[in-house]
């Protein structure tokens, strides 16, 4: 089962992240990501994309059991940040929950549509993006922070 998948509704393209139960950022749910953000950047019919998620929450951090292994690193999570960064088209997390941690740079780093909650809802009028605690975890994973992109949200 694919942890994030990829589908247009009119002109928005939408992927849905679905990794009960937080939707913690695993090496899973990072290369589902990635394929994900491959079908948006192939589809040309999309003039944005929303990033969702299924369940209570949007991203509650980084899948802390990941931290321990061994071969853990963050530069898979990074490059998807950074592709996210830079899309050509505008990015929005429909954020709900407990976003924390890598939740945090997830929401953060698209900038191209920061603050477009309202324009969200009025799209669907099924979207939650109406009530969201953000924050960072008091936990630091070894090495330091997950992949840096919360050191790049304006304070």
């Amino acid at each position: 089962m694919s942890t994030a998948s990829y589908t247009r509704e009119a002109s928005l393209g939408v992927i849905l992240i679905d990794n009960p139960p937080v939707n913690a950022i695993g090496a899973a749910l990072v290369r589902d990501l990635g394929t994900a953000l491959d079908a948006f950047e192939q589809d040309s019919g999309a003039a944005a994309l929303v990033i969702e998620c299924a369940g209570s929450t949007f991203v509650a951090g980084g899948d802390i059991a990941a931290f321990e292994d061994p071969a853990f690193s963050a530069q898979p999570f990074n490059r998807l940040l950074m592709r996210l960064a830079g899309s050509e088209r505008p990015v929005v997390a429909a954020l709900f929950g407990t976003v924390l941690g890598g939740g945090l740079e997830l929401a953060g780093l698209p900038r191209s549509c920061r603050g477009t909650a309202d324009a969200f809802r009025d799209a669907r009028s099924d979207a939650r993006a109406d009530s969201w605690i953000a924050g960072h975890t008091a936990f630091t994973p070894p090495g330091g922070p997950q992949a840096g992109g919360a050191n790049d949200i304006h304070r």
